[in-house]
């Protein structure tokens, strides 16, 4: 209670204030020393304090020592304070995110079949009554397929973002480099394309499926956004201390620098239509960056108008 920074008293058995205390006749606490603990608030918490069982007299370096310490108990006092606050808010946001993951999942699943059927009716109201459409019902049935297909490819998109955690949540593996860019290519590639990628080299340990999840998104877009007669995507690997680093570069269309830096958050798109004349979602890209970071990756881009792109990522050995 007293505002010195240190309280020391030598040899109680012959202070007044203190001869009785049973400290001092039943624990023999004849030898004193207590620093307050205040908090920056400026609260006193309590004390740091030593006895002993005779007298004695604290040096200067003992003294300076003893306050050191006080210090440090009310550091140790308050990050743990900031650490349990840290838990509590981790706990909320997680609850948080999992009750968003299950309203995209419900959500997204009460929307296909709806979508479903405004598709197959649509196409079911032109066929039979081909005849019978005027150019302008004939493009307005077009509209309608169109949208339905639009925010078809958002809800799958939807679903793939959240459904990224479940992926780096998979079994790590050996994976050879040329069996999992084989696989990339017999999904996404026609013959107009080059695709060039290495084909040899092993990663030791790590998680296929997300980084699958990652080539897919990344040369899905590579091949989209690329007007030429022949597209070619050209995907190298090097390897590093502590990650694995590969690019992916295409000869497609190119992307603003004004926009380069906005087109991995979440619904940001570029406003370009791809070869097929449909503009993104802006979730695919979202979702890599999603699936990088928490591979303890980075991502990149260089880009420029007319000239391609090159996606560069690392992941964390």
């Amino acid at each position: 209670m007293q505002e010195e920074e240190i309280f020391i008293v030598e040899d109680s058995t012959k202070d007044e204030r203190f001869k009785d205390n049973p400290l001092v006749t039943e624990m023999k606490a004849i030898f004193y020393a207590g620093v307050p603990l205040v908090s920056n608030n400026g609260f006193k918490l309590g004390s740091l304090c030593v006895f002993d069982h005779k007298p004695r007299k604290l040096s200067k370096v003992q003294i300076t020592s003893l306050k050191a310490l006080a210090k440090q108990v009310v550091i140790l006092f308050e990050l743990r304070k900031k650490n349990k606050l840290l838990t509590e808010f981790q706990k909320e946001l997680q609850q948080r995110n999992e009750r968003l993951v299950k309203f995209a999942h419900v959500v997204s699943h009460d929307l296909k079949s709806p979508l479903a059927n405004i598709t197959s009716l649509t196409r079911l109201l032109r066929e039979e009554n081909i005849q019978n459409l005027s150019e302008d019902s004939n493009t307005y049935l077009n509209y309608i397929e169109e949208s339905s297909l639009t925010l078809k490819n958002y809800i799958n998109g939807i679903l793939k973002f959240y459904k990224a955690d479940e992926l780096i949540d998979a079994q790590k593996q050996d994976v050879e480099l040329k069996k999992l860019f084989e696989e990339i290519s017999e999904i996404l590639m026609t013959d107009d394309i080059v695709f060039k990628f290495p084909t040899e080299g092993v990663l030791k340990n790590v998680n296929k499926a997300a980084l699958s999840q990652i080539f897919l998104n990344l040369v899905d877009n590579s091949l989209k956004y690329n007007l030429n007669q022949q597209r070619l995507v050209s995907i190298t690997y090097s390897e590093e201390p502590d990650f694995h680093k590969f690019s992916i570069k295409d000869n497609g269309m190119g992307i603003d620098l004004g926009v380069q830096e906005e087109i991995f958050t979440l619904f940001k798109t570029t406003g370009i239509k791809d070869r097929d004349g449909k503009e993104g979602t802006g979730i695919g890209l979202a979702t890599v960056k999603s699936l990088v970071s928490k591979l303890g990756g980075t991502i990149f881009l260089e880009s420029e108008p007319g000239k391609g792109s090159i996606f560069t990522f690392t992941i964390q050995k």
